[in-house]
C-alpha cells in the first residue's frame, strides 16, 4: 500500500518564489537594456558574467540540467519569447509543487519527457538551450511554430532522450537535497542515476502520485526485490572470503578509519571478481541482462545461474563500481562481445580501481568528477556541438560519481551530502562533507589529515584532497574548465 512521501515540499515551494523574484528582477527592462547596450552581444555558449545570486538558486534547484543554463542565458539574451519561456516554467513548477508535492511534480516531468520521445515531439517543457548554439539560434528555438526549432530527425532524438536523462538526473538530485526526511528517497536517487525508468516507478510508492491516476502496474518491483537478494547474497559471500588487506591494518589503523578500509578493501574485492567473472563466462553463450529483467518483471521468470554467472548481477556490481555512464562499454561490450569496447570498460575499471587502491574510495567520486572537466585549450576552438558533447559528458560523471557514493559509501553519516554535491558537480562540498578529506570535523574523528596514532593511514582516509589528487590522474599539467 502507498504511503505519502515525507518531502521537503514548503522549503523547495519557498526557494521556487525566491528564484522567481530573482529571475524577474534579472530579465526586467532595466536589467537587459544594460544588456543591449553593452559593446558585444553575449554568447550563451561562452563563458558570461551573471548574477551569483540567480545562479546560485538556479543551481541549488536545478543542479547539472540544461535549464540551469537555459535560466541564465535568459538574463544575457534580450529575447521575449525566451523570458517568457522560463517564466512560465518556473510558475509551473512552483504551481505543481504547491498543489501535489514533490513526487508528483518529478514524475509529471519525467513522464512528459518519455511520452514525448514515444510520440517524437519535443514538449514544450525540454529547455531551448538543450544543445548549446548561439542566441539567433536559440531565438528560432523560443518559436512553437519554427519549422525544426529542434533540427533534423537525428539531433531532435537525441535532444530528447538527452533530455529524459536530465530530468532522472534532476530527479535525483531533488529527492536527495529535499527529502532528508524520507528513508526512501536516497534508495530512488541512485536508481534514478543508476536506472531512470525504475527509479521514475519508486515514485509510484507515494501515494500522491498514484492519486494522479498513473499506470497501477507495480511489477517494477519484482526486479527492485530481486536486485536487493542479489546484493544480499553478495554482501553474504564477502563476509566469508579472505581479507588479507584489512586484517593486515586492522590492528594499526584507527578505529574511526575501519569502515573507510573496508569499504576500500570492498570495491576492489568486486572489480576484480567482476573482471574475473566476465572473462570467464566470455565464451560461453549467456542471456542479455535486460532479457532477463523483462523476463522476471514480466513473466516472474527469476534468472537460474550462480551469482557470478548472472548478468544481471554482474551489470548491477559494474554500476556501482562505474556508474551508469562508465560502465556501459565493460557491460555493453560483454553482452555484445564487442573485445574492444569490453576492454575500453575494462581498461577505464583498472583506472578506478588504482585510484581506490592508492588514494580510497572516497577520493574516486571527485577524482571522477575533475577527469570529466574539459581542458581549456580544447574548448576555445570547439564548435558548438563539440562544447555540448563536453558538457554532457562533464555532467554524466557527476551522475557516476553519485553513484558509487550512494552505492558504497552510505555507512558514513555524511554520504548524503556529499552524494548531493556530487551530483552537482561541487567537489568543494563533496570534500566539506567528509571530515577527515580536510573538510573540517566531526563525532567520528579530527581532521587532521586521517592519520593514526603510529603514523599509519587507512585507505580513504590517508590525507585532504586538492586539485593536484586529480591532476596526477592527467595526461599532463593544462588547464581544465566547464562549460557551465
Amino acid at each position: 500500500m502507498s504511503t505519502t512521501f515525507n518531502m521537503d515540499d514548503m522549503g523547495l515551494l519557498q526557494e521556487f518564489n525566491r528564484l522567481g523574484r530573482r529571475f524577474d528582477e534579472m530579465t526586467s527592462h532595466e536589467a537587459l537594456g544594460k544588456v543591449l547596450n553593452g559593446d558585444d552581444p553575449v554568447s550563451p555558449c561562452r563563458p558570461f558574467e551573471t548574477d551569483e545570486r540567480l545562479a546560485g538558486m538556479v543551481d541549488d534547484l536545478f543542479g547539472n540540467t540544461s535549464w540551469s543554463t537555459t535560466l541564465l542565458a535568459a538574463t544575457v539574451v534580450p529575447d521575449g519569447r525566451l523570458t517568457r519561456i522560463c517564466r512560465d516554467f518556473i510558475s509551473n513548477c512552483a504551481n505543481t509543487v504547491r498543489a501535489h508535492g514533490i513526487s508528483v511534480w518529478l514524475y509529471d516531468l519525467i513522464n512528459d519527457a518519455a511520452i514525448a520521445i514515444s510520440l517524437d515531439r519535443p514538449t514544450e517543457r525540454m529547455p531551448p538551450l538543450i544543445r548549446l548554439c548561439e542566441g539567433d539560434e536559440l531565438a528560432r528555438r523560443c518559436r512553437p511554430n519554427a519549422g525544426k526549432r529542434y533540427g533534423g530527425r537525428k539531433k531532435r532524438e537525441l535532444d530528447m532522450t538527452e533530455h529524459i536523462h536530465q530530468m532522472y538526473r534532476l530527479g535525483a538530485y531533488v529527492m536527495l537535497r529535499w527529502g532528508a526526511d524520507e528513508p526512501r528517497s536516497e534508495a530512488i536517487a541512485r536508481m534514478m542515476l543508476a536506472d531512470g525508468g525504475l527509479g521514475m516507478c519508486m515514485l509510484k510508492e507515494d501515494a500522491k502520485v498514484m492519486a494522479m491516476g498513473p499506470s497501477p502496474d507495480m511489477r517494477y518491483l519484482r526486479v527492485i526485490d530481486y536486485l536487493d537478494e542479489l546484493r544480499a547474497a553478495a554482501d553474504k559471500e564477502y563476509a566469508y572470503a579472505e581479507h588479507p588487506h584489512v586484517k593486515a591494518l586492522a590492528e594499526r589503523v584507527a578505529e574511526c578509519f575501519m569502515d573507510d578500509l573496508k569499504a576500500d578493501d570492498r570495491y576492489l574485492y568486486d572489480a576484480d571478481k567482476l573482471i574475473e567473472a566476465y572473462a570467464a563466462l566470455w565464451d560461453t553463450r549467456t542471456m542479455p541482462s535486460e532479457r532477463m529483467r523483462g523476463d522476471l518483471e514480466f513473466r516472474r521468470v527469476k534468472p537460474d545461474c550462480a551469482l557470478w554467472e548472472n548478468p544481471v548481477y554482474l551489470r548491477e556490481l559494474a554500476i556501482s563500481l562505474m556508474g551508469a555512464n562508465g560502465s556501459a562499454d565493460l557491460v555493453q561490450g560483454f553482452e555484445q562481445r564487442d573485445r574492444e569496447r569490453f576492454e575500453r570498460g575494462r581498461e577505464y575499471l583498472q583506472r578506478l580501481r588504482g585510484i581506490v587502491e592508492l588514494r580510497g574510495i572516497k577520493m574516486l567520486p571527485p577524482i571522477m568528477v575533475v577527469l570529466g572537466k574539459a581542458w581549456a585549450d580544447d574548448v576555445e576552438p570547439a564548435s558548438n556541438v563539440e562544447r555540448t558533447r563536453m558538457l554532457r559528458g562533464y555532467w554524466r560523471c557527476g551522475d557516476d560519481a553519485a553513484v558509487v557514493v550512494l552505492s558504497r559509501l552510505m555507512y558514513d553519516g555524511s554520504a548524503r551530502k556529499a552524494a548531493t554535491a556530487i551530483a552537482a558537480c561541487d567537489v568543494e562540498e563533496y570534500v566539506a562533507a567528509f571530515p577527515m578529506l580536510g573538510g573540517g570535523s566531526s563525532d567520528g574523528g579530527s581532521s587532521d589529515g586521517g592519520s593514526s596514532d603510529d603514523g599509519s593511514s587507512g585507505g580513504s582516509s590517508g590525507g585532504s584532497f586538492d586539485d593536484d589528487d586529480a591532476s596526477d590522474e592527467r595526461d599532463d599539467e593544462r588547464g581544465v574548465v566547464v562549460l557551465a
